[in-house]
């Protein structure tokens, strides 16, 4: 029984520690590649271009007192093999690798971050022209999702907003049967 309490207090204060930190895309940035217009509920609605390349600045903030450990960060549906117009090209400098059965970037921060502490990583998105978004707005919903561990507790945690990308070009990645 005293095995049983012992780890429901420390999984509950490893929750606890977690529950202190918050991930937000902080900073964007697409020069003149894409039209960024930011939302009333605090999102971001891009619109593609050919030319696009976008870096969004994400910032990971330990509010709490204990220490965390940030590991893998993901890039939904922006992985190497995805079928979409979004492509991470980098993700805090690196290529990062993908997961084919679900098309996403991943890259591995491997970062303690120290109680009342932030740290900060880019995320580096190009138009990807074999993709298949014609005429529609992807919504990347709590974009992007930074795993974090405490005291053996681990929780993926979604940012603060979302990201969603309009296109308007059509490509040669969506197959029109209807239309030869």
């Amino acid at each position: 029984m005293a095995a049983v309490v012992i780890t429901l207090v420390w999984r509950g204060f490893a929750g606890h520690t977690l529950d202190q930190v918050v991930v937000g895309v902080t900073g964007h940035d697409c020069r003149d590649t894409a039209k960024v217009r930011e939302r009333a509920d605090t999102s971001l609605l891009v619109r593609t271009s050919e030319e696009m390349r976008c870096t969004f600045t994400v910032t990971v903030a330990n509010h709490g007192g204990r220490p965390v450990h940030v590991g893998e960060v993901r890039a939904a549906a922006m992985g190497p093999e995805t079928g979409s117009v979004l492509l991470a090209e980098s993700i805090d400098g690196s290529a990062p690798h993908g997961e084919l059965a679900t098309v996403d970037a991943l890259h591995a921060l491997d970062r303690e971050l120290a109680g009342d502490s932030t740290t900060t990583f880019d995320i580096v998105v190009v138009f990807h022209p074999e993709g298949c978004n014609d005429s529609g707005t992807l919504t990347l919903f709590g974009f992007p999702q930074v795993e974090l561990s405490a005291l053996a507790v681990h929780r993926t945690v979604d940012a603060s907003e979302d990201l969603a990308f309009r296109n308007t070009i059509r490509t040669p990645g969506c197959r029109h049967p209807n239309r030869g």
